[in-house]
């Protein structure tokens, strides 16, 4: 586990805790909580099904689907799970939660599941993949030491709720843009910077 401190009027906050692990499947998997929110992110490396030259099938939403990737490129998706999201509801991931023994089953039904959209700077060239924003809430929880010990990389913050965007970048999809903090993960790297005018 990794946490991301943000530092406001020399202040330190925990407002991001990384988890990477192996799913049932032995897929690597990269939880992403917002300290003081209910929401989280998770990237998912998915299952191979055949891997042919440039041609990889993999399973995805209970379907086999074609990517065309590099020979040794990582298929993913990702998910963000937050009680806001509504119409995305599913009685069987919570269920599933549940029978897994999850802390909160019920969040686990509010969320979807998407393929990783490759993102193309100004030039069309690939620029990392985008996989959101967050507005980060500084408060009691985020002040915690058992976070704040734990810190391994700093942002610098401009006010007390901002929106951190978070991009990952690839072996095959770098990131090339501006960049506040980066987290180094099994997937890839994890990029954080805070959004201009909020």
């Amino acid at each position: 586990m990794c946490v991301l401190i943000g530092v406001l009027n020399s202040k330190k906050y925990a407002i991001v805790k990384i988890t990477d692990k192996k799913d049932a499947n032995g897929c690597s998997q990269v939880v992403v909580r917002f300290i003081g929110s209910k929401s989280h992110l998770t990237v998912h490396e998915l299952p191979v099904i055949n891997r042919e030259k440039q041609k990889t099938i993999v399973s995805f939403g209970g379907e086999n689907i074609s990517l065309y990737l590099e020979e040794d490129e990582l298929p993913l998706s990702y998910s963000w799970t937050h009680p806001s999201i509504r119409g995305v509801w599913s009685d069987t991931r919570a269920e599933i939660a549940r029978k897994l023994r999850f802390d909160n089953p019920q969040k686990h039904g509010i969320q979807a599941q998407q393929l990783m959209q490759k993102v193309y700077n100004e030039k069309g060239s690939l620029n990392g993949y985008y996989l959101g924003s967050c507005r980060v809430k500084l408060n009691d929880s985020s002040k915690k030491d058992k976070y704040i010990k734990k810190s391994v990389t700093k942002i610098d913050l401009d006010n007390d709720g901002p929106v951190l965007k978070l991009i990952l970048s690839t072996k095959y999809n770098k990131y090339k843009g501006k960049e506040s903090a980066q987290l180094k993960t099994s997937i890839g790297t994890l990029i954080f910077s805070v959004e201009p005018g909020f």
